[in-house]
């Protein structure tokens, strides 16, 4: 087996203590240039890329159809956002019908009566039976 070769060093490298020949620093510089163009460069490209394609899609997007519906609500029931909301309105309102008087139908002659106007009434008149005759009827 032969020994490796050795690599010649010249004397301007032995007398700087360096290697001369590896790096160009001149070669260095122009090889960083040409990096940051080509790269500017491909930045720029896709920009006007992205452009042009955005272009193209917003054109072939047709217009929507005005039979289209654009206000979608769900159907009901809905979710409730505010429950404690909703529940204090349901609570109104069910005290005002046990505390106020209303006709449910007027042609019928039916009413509706504050509870306590009707538990009076109840404990004056007794509670309503029918008679032996109209249970037969």
């Amino acid at each position: 087996m032969s020994a490796p070769k050795q690599h010649e060093i010249s004397a301007e490298s032995l007398e700087r203590g360096h290697e001369q020949s590896d790096l160009s620093i001149k070669t260095l510089f122009w090889g960083l240039v040409v990096f940051v163009v080509v790269t500017a460069a491909a930045a720029v490209a896709m920009a006007l890329m992205w452009d042009v394609l955005d272009a193209r899609v917003a054109g072939s997007q047709a217009a929507p159809s005005p039979l289209i519906e654009t206000d979608i609500t769900a159907p009901e029931p809905r979710l409730e956002n505010t429950p404690n909301e909703v529940r204090a309105r349901l609570d109104a309102l069910r005290e005002m019908q046990a505390s106020t008087y209303t006709w449910v139908d007027r042609q019928g002659g039916v009413a509706r009566i504050p509870v306590e106007r009707a538990m009076e009434l109840l404990t004056e008149r007794g509670l309503p039976y029918r008679g032996a005759a109209e249970v037969q009827e």
